[in-house]
């Protein structure tokens, strides 16, 4: 019987046309190419990234604009049947846009009842309730959203505070 890995002793013929090439130098040569390409590819990546930010932050204006005419249709709508024919439409468009962002990993911050994170949302307004923890965010007026764990989108927030004899008059009242 004959054995697989057995050592033998024929030389391997090498081309002539290699027999002069120094190994060393030219696997410094295919490691430079191969450096060469890893930042090539990498710069792609980054500005695959870029191009796919861009284009979930217009989905995400869609989402908005689909939000705004929504509430504005439930607020104006002269008969119930035309309400709930729009509303619902929207409604769905707008649920359909947002699954499609979430198969991007787009997913939207839930931050209601939270303390506000600084490097998630802008506080943008204030509301006097006694009955709400302090500093908590009671609604947010723009949603936030991250894309994949980076922040895609910060919130714009209210945050519940404590009333005082010196609020202020341009801030939101509860």
């Amino acid at each position: 019987m004959k054995r697989a890995f057995a050592i033998t002793e024929q030389e391997i013929q090498v081309p002539d046309e290699i027999s002069g090439v120094d190994p060393i130098d030219s696997f410094s040569k295919l490691l430079i190419r191969c450096g060469m390409l890893e930042n090539s590819l990498q710069g792609e990546r980054r500005r695959a990234d870029v191009a796919q930010r861009e284009l979930l932050l217009g989905m995400l204006e869609v989402s908005d604009a689909l939000d705004r005419i929504h509430r504005r249709t439930v607020e104006g709508a002269s008969s119930p049947e035309l309400l709930k024919l729009l509303s619902d439409g929207v409604a769905a468009t707008r649920r359909l846009l947002l699954q499609k962002l979430a198969r991007a990993s787009v997913t939207p911050m839930r931050l209601a009842g939270m303390s506000p994170a600084p490097d998630l949302a802008d506080i943008v307004g204030y509301v006097d309730h006694v009955h709400l923890p302090d500093e908590t965010v009671f609604e947010q007026p723009v949603e936030g959203f991250m894309w994949r764990s980076d922040v895609l989108r910060r919130a714009h927030v209210v945050v519940v505070r404590h009333p005082t004899s010196e609020t202020e008059p341009d801030e939101i009242g509860d």
